[in-house]
């Protein structure tokens, strides 16, 4: 789990609800597709750029070739389906997904 945590950048709050509010993964979007979702892909350019900055400094020595963009499903504590977003290493891409999709399987209740 260390691992994972080392790989992790985290969009802020404010910029993340603007991105889910545009997202095809909204809230709104999981009422109508109950199919959860467990993907990874490289970057998308908008994420990117509310990235630079901000959890992506411009002077670390870490190119988004390294990075993965996750969409991962989960259950909150008001017991409906959610999804987030997280960045990781790609080397563990994978796995992260693989650990998402057990935690949602086994019904644990997550915080965003």
């Amino acid at each position: 789990m260390i691992l994972v945590a080392i790989g992790i950048f985290f969009i802020g709050n404010d910029e993340l609800n603007e991105y889910n509010q545009n997202s095809n993964y909204s809230d709104e979007y999981m009422k109508i597709n109950t199919d959860p979702i467990f993907s990874y892909t490289p970057i998308p350019e908008e994420v990117k750029e509310k990235m630079l900055g901000f959890s992506m400094p411009e002077n670390i020595p870490l190119s988004f070739d390294e990075l993965s963009y996750l969409t991962l499903s989960y259950y909150g504590f008001d017991g409906n389906t959610h999804v987030g977003e997280m960045i990781v290493n790609k080397e563990v891409a994978a796995d992260v997904v693989d650990i998402f999709k057990e935690i949602y399987e086994k019904n644990i209740l997550l915080i965003k």
